[in-house]
């Protein structure tokens, strides 16, 4: 019984594949009936292995296609809990129950249920959270996701549920217009089989043998566009896969083929994240030792990572490491409606935070020159300054700087050079995203961009007619992912951009988009050259094929018609093979294919006549 629901279901999809694909769907119609006539003589025999053969080709290329992708995460299933060697198995062939064991290193494969072992889990992929966390078996915390990693010790995980691939079987607007055109072509295939035979009853002639009118609509009908065109999209995604990233539909992989526009964050996006303190920058008649220890003690009540950065660097420069504990000591914690942090020790008051927020404390209503250009230094060149105030008295300047992720001029030069205007989005002010926009190499940017801006700016652009897209990894991205025509989620965001996004790296790259314009650039580019030599090959079936079944005088004879299209059918197999790796490199140009398939029915119809006035 369950076979046979099994077969049934299996049969349901195959049906369901096959309205998007009425070529692929006419041929085996075709491939059906030919081989229930058990055909005799070369020729009925030769039309049948070539409908089959494309039948094949249909269905091993987009498995050829996933195979790759799918074997890639292999898992150590167990026999048991006391099982002393694991069996390496893919990931996909895992079932519900089955026991898998993973050590330090590996990727969960499967979501799951621990069973034995403890061990601390990297679940940044899935939270954007960069702090491991602790599973063990029992309580709350024995459930894992497939896709974190294992940091530490091992576990066995019982399966809870089959992994399986993403379904991405909506249409993308190219593919319904493949599917449309296509299905005009194969209703027209069947209409002029319909049509010679009404023009032989007409004339009251004998029709052609029933084996050449079962196999004539099939090849008058896209079938090689209908074997191929589904592999490419699985090669597209297989394709992104190796430059590390996952879309969550075929259509973001064509529209990246449209990008004009890139809008970039910058904190956490284009750099890591967490200003460091870099250095200690004293005013005139202050010592650095006298700024650093200030800078120390204002900042024991900031447990932002600025604040643990400031501590750290004033340990390692001056050993700064015990704070006083005496009864009128007290801690300022950092808040960011004030902006400020600092402690009061024996009736004198340290501060450290925003400048202008320092300068009002300290009744500060025109600072010095020097300050003030020492300030526009450190903006102008990327950092974010912090004044340090003891008392009333101003003892200097913290430079901040996060840190620029690394080889992101050579990546936005790339960009460029397809045609598209990279522009920064940061809250910094004018003169710090300027200098990081220059560091990096974007053509532009936007300062002071909240959320609301980011939105804006992404509609002006689509206003213009222009395809843009967008990279961000926190929260306030998340309605600027969403509105942009792709939105690309950089490794470790979080959860509401990784949601609002098309498109999910798996690395912290933010410029992953030149991997996802080449996928689309090779799926469209694939689709052409398939599109092309398919139609192609119609007009030279139809053009040697037609006039003598309706009674005209052609290239060849009404009586060598039979021969002459089992050998095209069959030819027409050897050409998806030929053409399936050419297809998948995406570089070759559609008037190419359309050449060659124009070219190819006639090739194969010579090496018939060759091989049939041979002695």
């Amino acid at each position: 019984m369950n076979l046979l629901l099994s077969v049934l279901v299996r049969m349901r999809a195959q049906g369901r594949n096959l309205a998007h694909n009425p070529p692929l769907a006419l041929a085996m119609l075709c491939a059906l009936l030919t081989t229930l006539l058990i055909p005799t003589g070369a020729v009925s025999w030769r039309a049948l292995l070539g409908l089959w053969l494309l039948l094949a080709i249909a269905k091993l290329a987009p498995a050829g296609a996933t195979r790759h992708r799918r074997n890639r995460l292999v898992a150590k299933r167990l026999t048991s809990a006391t099982a002393a060697t694991p069996v390496l198995v893919p990931a996909t062939r895992l079932h519900p129950g089955d026991l898998v064991l993973v050590e330090a290193g590996d990727l969960i494969p499967v979501d799951g249920e621990i069973i034995d072992g403890i061990a601390t889990v990297d679940e940044s992929a899935i939270t954007g959270e960069s702090a491991c966390v602790l599973r063990e078996s029992g309580g709350d915390t024995a459930s894992v996701t497939a896709g974190t990693r294992v940091v530490s010790d091992h576990l066995i995980i019982e399966v809870a549920a089959r992994p399986t691939m993403p379904p991405n079987r909506l249409l993308t607007p190219w593919e319904r217009a493949i599917v449309r055109l296509s299905g005009i072509i194969t209703l027209g295939a069947i209409a002029t089989t319909a049509a010679v035979i009404g023009v032989a009853l007409l004339h009251g002639v004998a029709p052609p043998p029933l084996v050449t009118l079962i196999v004539l609509p099939a090849a008058l009908s896209p079938v090689i566009a209908g074997a191929l065109i589904p592999a490419l999209a699985v090669v597209a995604l297989a394709r992104l896969a190796r430059g590390h990233l996952s879309a969550r539909s075929r259509a973001s992989i064509e529209m990246a083929n449209e990008i004009k526009v890139l809008f970039l964050d910058k904190t956490g996006t284009v750099t890591v994240g967490n200003r460091c303190a870099v250095a200690f920058l004293p005013l005139p008649g202050i010592a650095e030792r006298t700024l650093g220890e200030a800078a120390w003690m204002a900042s024991i009540g900031d447990e932002t990572p600025e604040g643990r950065s400031i501590r750290r660097l004033a340990t390692e420069r001056f050993g700064c490491d015990e704070e006083p504990r005496s009864a009128d000591f007290t801690i300022l914690p950092f808040s960011s409606r004030t902006r400020i942090s600092g402690s009061d020790h024996r009736g004198e008051a340290t501060r450290k935070g925003a400048v202008d927020a320092v300068l009002s404390h300290v009744d500060e209503t025109d600072p010095s020159h020097v300050l003030t250009e020492a300030v526009q230094k450190i903006a102008k060149s990327g950092g974010t300054p912090l004044l340090v105030a003891r008392g009333k008295q101003l003892l200097g300047l913290i430079r901040l700087e996060d840190q620029i992720k690394p080889d992101l001029r050579i990546r936005f030069d790339t960009l460029r050079q397809l045609g598209i205007r990279s522009v920064l989005l940061t809250g910094d002010n004018p003169l710090t995203a300027a200098a990081i926009a220059a560091e990096i190499g974007v053509d532009d940017f936007a300062a002071h961009a909240t959320p609301q801006r980011k939105l804006d700016l992404i509609r002006a652009e689509q206003a213009k007619g222009s395809r843009v897209a967008m990279v961000g990894d926190g929260t306030d991205d998340a309605p600027a992912l969403a509105q942009a025509d792709i939105g690309l989620a950089v490794a470790n965001a979080a959860p509401a951009a990784r949601e609002a996004a098309n498109m999910i790296g798996a690395d912290g790259d933010p410029t992953r988009l030149i991997e996802a314009i080449e996928a689309g650039r090779r799926l469209v580019h694939g689709r052409r050259a398939v599109v092309a030599f398919s139609l192609a090959g119609i007009v030279t079936k139809a053009a040697v094929l037609l006039p003598p079944l309706f009674g005209l005088d052609g290239i060849v004879e009404a009586r060598d018609v039979p021969q002459a299209l089992a050998t095209m059918v069959l030819f027409d197999s050897l050409g998806a093979v030929i053409l399936a790796p050419l297809v998948r490199r995406g570089r070759t140009g559609p008037r190419i294919f359309a050449a060659v398939g124009l070219a190819w029915p006639a090739i194969a119809l010579v090496l018939a006549n060759l091989a049939h006035a041979a002695p």
